[in-house]
């Protein structure tokens, strides 16, 4: 499992998650503060893959959400995804009271650790 840091696209604004091509990771991604006091998450939906279009021609990344036994953290799986490609991708979960949780981050997939922005 691997926790999201605080590292933001300043471009996007967007939670910044790193990969390499052949890499399969959960991640964890803390939704606390978009929740009521003392709200739960039970649900993730699907996760929404959008490819930024770095590379032509380039595939999405295998993507799946769901909830940790904390309730309160999304937990997205990724797998795949091209070399030097960006991905934005989205999660949306529904609490126990109702209301819907949205988490977006950007995946940047580089082979070499050179190639790290």
């Amino acid at each position: 499992m691997t926790t999201v840091e605080n590292i933001i696209d300043a471009t996007t604004g967007l939670k910044v998650l790193w990969k390499k091509p052949g890499d399969s990771f959960l991640y964890d991604i803390e939704c606390v503060e978009k929740m009521r006091t003392s709200d739960t998450l039970s649900s993730v939906g699907t996760a929404v893959v959008t490819n930024m279009g770095n590379v032509s021609g380039s595939g999405d990344p295998t993507a799946s959400g769901e909830t940790q036994n904390n309730a309160t953290i999304m937990q997205l799986r990724l797998a795949g995804g091209d070399d030097l490609e960006d991905y934005k991708i989205g999660l949306t979960g529904t609490t126990a009271g109702g209301d819907s949780v949205v988490a977006e981050v950007l995946l940047r997939v580089r082979a070499n650790p050179a190639d790290v922005e």
